[in-house]
């Protein structure tokens, strides 16, 4: 019953792509939630992103008179799906909002993180600009990181473009000056060249600057990171105002005399860099094939894998017996052995001048969106009349998919809003994700106030008919998306027989399919399946739910572990969901810590054990672990079946636990008091004196009480488990008066050994080595030492006596050699009866 409450504690103290055939459906017009006297021109829709069911818009130009005060200021939405529906779960706004910000001109989503491009902000410099980064923890999004370039400059505007994927994020700054030389060699002033900067997560550091990033012919006016796309660790950058003659794709990282000859003003390039480790370096040049003066090739860039798709929106179609000026094209390049060439120019089906065709572009495994926000047509949906143009400026996005072998690109969607008017700018900005296209329109409403407010904007959603049916998506709750049968979790190191701090894994179950995910089972095979436990989920999730699952992995033998996880549903794609599992079995060891200094864990209701060494001996990291009460006790019981069933029972819902006692602060104290009132029993017990301790009325009265706690404030699952173990001992009445020998042999819990604690110290240099123990009161200590214990065996190195309480005991190994030590703290005498 005690053993139910820790992992709660314990936890709560630590931290496909698919091509989108025709025909496709409008599923959701999206519209801001302006307050009165900001509507006009907040230009929603000027850049949307989509992730699975998440959906943001940025409105850069929103006002916010009436709450904020500030004009222009900016903002994004966030929309979530459920089922078919689409509701707002969030309006951002930067932390340091200020007048003309346009916060929301640029966005990036990834799972729960999003970026926020805001050019506009002027802290430290007037219009330099910065990036937000936000994490979703629940339904909240949370600003996590405030991203400016490391030398500030009036105009630069960096965020004006963003991407990310994964714990990187790509920020571009068009307008960012350099110094540089002339073809002279004479120092000059380079106007306009523009810069991009790579920023990096971790755990430890937070986001920080990885890499700046400038291209190998930089020069004046080129708008380099006008555009940025990432995708693992190539990161492609357009520079829509790079005036070389030059066509085709160079896959160089330094500058050539092609490079260099700047005789076609504005033709525009695309730039492709490469990550080795934190290192990041310009793989290629790419240009278009018939590129000219003007054209803007790399106003727009998308990246997808081994595929990347540029826009240019101002291309003329040459070849042509009419004219086409500005009619639009996009281009699309893949890599193979790390060089890339050319695959495919698209077109649309409908070209007319200045149609602006690749003015936004989005890829998906084998699909590619491409917006044209000039495109005069008046016909509504998909697939309309595209014949005419009565509409100017009213917009559309063309769907291309991918197939055969060589590989053809061919047109499979023209997409119109459902109420095409003049002047919405349709296809100004385009998303694409799995089986979901979005597409912004920032000036809609501007002749049909009926549908909004002036040039408030809207944002429209379409899915691939027939993708609505239920869809299973499995993710860490790190927030790494997992792939079926590719996917591998491991846990590296765990100790034989015990739980020990990253025993167990968390995943998050998802339908974002648009009908109920049924007959959800999960089941574990291959060749070491029961050293893996598996927690209870949900049999059905709705559309937009989820469900939590988690894995404890306790080895029963040393060496490789593995197994397979096979989560069954009624998705017919993927049925199973399979992801391999792994780990290794190791002796009972303390592991280092993670920085040097003193790593001491002190858990309520648990001893540590702090090693370190004295000079002149040297380590590479102090080392320190728990040698707690709950710890030794719940390795007893995983020796057995009923042990293990007792232990799995409450493990299996401490996700749910934890997250109660973290929104209930009096319920987590009330849980601690629990644990303090039955710790010297169990250290009695562990160490040889359980009969001498009795469980009392009081504790069980306290227990009941938390119990009911978490019953009233759980899920129906844990209030289930709750009353089934209650009702199997009588409201634990059975164990009053018992003593915990008693109690555990009624759980079939075996003997306890003396508890013991095992750890790996390699030492630099002889010296001395000294542990330092905050452990049971009235137990006594030893220290011995090995090189190898299956070979050389134990010698003991000293005795400490008998543990005076807090003040602990400390063991002294005097003559403590050079090289790979293994030490053993031992119990040597039982405590007294409390």
């Amino acid at each position: 019953m005690v053993v139910a409450l820790l992992p709660a504690i314990l936890a709560a103290a630590r931290h496909a792509h698919a091509a989108l055939p025709p025909p496709i459906a409008q599923e959701a017009f999206l519209k801001g939630i302006i307050p009165q006297r900001t509507r006009e021109l907040a230009e929603f829709g000027r850049a949307v992103a989509v992730s699975g069911n998440t959906v943001v818009v940025g409105a850069p130009r929103e006002s916010a008179y009436d709450t904020l005060g500030f004009y222009e200021a900016g903002a994004a939405y966030v929309f979530v799906r459920n089922g078919v529906t689409w509701q707002l779960q969030a309006h951002l706004k930067g932390s340091n909002t200020d007048d003309a910000d346009s916060f929301g001109w640029s966005l990036a989503l990834s799972g729960d993180w999003l970026i926020v491009g805001a050019p506009g902000e002027s802290s430290q410099a007037f219009a330099s600009g910065a990036a937000y980064i936000f994490e979703r923890t629940g339904t909240n999004w949370i600003e996590r990181a405030y991203l400016k370039a490391p030398a500030p400059k009036e105009g630069d505007r960096f965020g004006v473009s963003v991407s990310t994927a994964g714990d990187t994020v790509v920020v571009g700054a068009n307008q960012e000056a350099a110094s540089g030389t002339d073809p002279g060699g004479n120092p000059q002033f380079i106007t306009n060249p523009g810069a991009a900067y790579v920023f990096a997560h971790s755990a430890a550091q937070g986001w920080k600057q990885q890499a700046s990033l400038r291209p190998s012919n930089a020069g004046p006016g080129d708008l380099f990171g006008t555009s940025v796309a990432i995708t693992g660790g190539t990161v492609v950058v357009g520079a829509p105002g790079e005036s070389s003659n030059f066509a085709g794709v160079q896959n160089t990282a330094s500058s050539s005399p092609q490079q260099d000859n700047n005789s076609a003003n504005g033709s525009g390039a695309a730039y492709v860099f490469t990550r080795n480790e934190t290192t990041w370096t310009q793989q290629a040049y790419l240009k278009a094939s018939n590129g000219g003066a003007g054209d803007a090739f790399g106003i727009s860039v998308a990246a997808d894998a081994n595929t990347i798709v540029v826009g240019a929106w101002n291309e003329d179609n040459d070849g042509t017996f009419e004219d086409l000026t500005g009619s639009g094209a996009a281009y699309v390049f893949t890599s193979a052995g790390g060089a890339w060439s050319q695959q495919a120019l698209l077109r649309a089906s409908n070209p007319e001048p200045g149609d602006g065709f690749g003015v936004s572009v989005a890829v998906a495994g084998n699909a590619v969106t491409v917006g044209a926000f000039h495109e005069a047509s008046d016909a509504d949906g998909v697939n309309g009349d595209e014949s005419n143009n009565q509409a100017y400026s009213a917009g559309a996005a063309y769907l291309f998919d991918r197939s055969g072998t060589p590989a053809q690109w061919n047109q499979s969607a023209y997409v119109k809003a459902s109420h095409s008017d003049r002047a919405e700018s349709f296809g100004s900005a385009v998303a694409l994700s799995q089986d979901t296209l979005v597409a912004g329109a920032f000036y809609e409403g501007v002749f049909s106030e009926s549908f909004g407010y002036p040039e408030a904007g809207a944002a429209y959603v379409f899915a691939r008919a027939g993708s609505r049916g239920p869809k299973i998506a499995v993710e860490q709750l790190e927030g790494a998306t997992l792939s079926s049968g590719i996917s591998r979790v491991d846990w590296g190191n765990q100790a034989v027989g015990g739980n020990i701090f990253d025993a167990d894994r968390g995943f998050v179950i998802k339908n974002i399919g648009g009908s109920d995910l049924a007959g959800l089972e999960i089941s574990l095979d291959g060749p070491n399946a029961s050293d893996f436990l598996a927690s209870p989920i949900s049999q059905r999730l709705s559309p937009g739910e989820s469900t939590n699952l988690y894995l404890l992995m306790t080895p029963t033998a040393l060496g490789a572990r593995s197994a397979m996880l096979h989560v069954i549903s009624n998705d017919n794609d993927e049925s199973s969901f399979d992801i391999a599992l792994t780990g290794f079995g190791v002796p009972r060891i303390i592991r280092p810590c993670d920085r040097d200094e003193e790593c001491v864990l002190s858990l309520l209701a648990g001893c540590f054990l702090r090693f370190e060494t004295l000079a002149p001996a040297e380590v590479d990291v102090p080392a320190s672990m728990p040698l707690g009460s709950f710890y030794a006790l719940q390795s007893l019981m995983n020796q057995t079946e009923a042990g293990r069933r007792w232990t799995g029972l409450y493990w299996r819902h401490t996700g749910e636990i934890v997250q109660i006692v973290r929104g209930n602060s009096a319920l987590g104290m009330a849980a601690q008091q629990v644990l303090v009132d039955f710790h010297p029993a169990l250290a009695a017990l562990l160490t040889g004196k359980g009969s001498s301790a009795h469980i009392t009325q009081p504790m069980i009265d306290r227990l009941n009480q938390v119990w009911n706690s978490f019953a009233a404030e759980g899920s129906p699952a844990l209030r289930a488990t709750l009353t089934a173990e209650r009702a199997r001992f009588d409201g634990f009445q059975a164990f009053v008066g018992k003593s915990f020998s008693e109690w555990a042999a009624l759980l079939q819990v075996p003997a306890p050994e003396k508890p013991f604690l095992q750890a790996f110290h390699p030492l630099r240099a002889p010296g001395r080595f000294r542990v330092q123990a905050n452990s049971i009161p009235g137990l006594a200590y030893s220290l011995w030492r090995s090189p190898d214990p299956a070979t050389a065996g134990w010698t003991r190195v000293a005795d400490a006596g008998v543990s005076l309480g807090l003040d602990g005991v400390e063991l002294l190994d005097a003559n403590a050699v050079a090289g790979n030590l293994f030490y053993q703290v031992r119990a040597e005498a039982a405590v007294s009866a409390p």
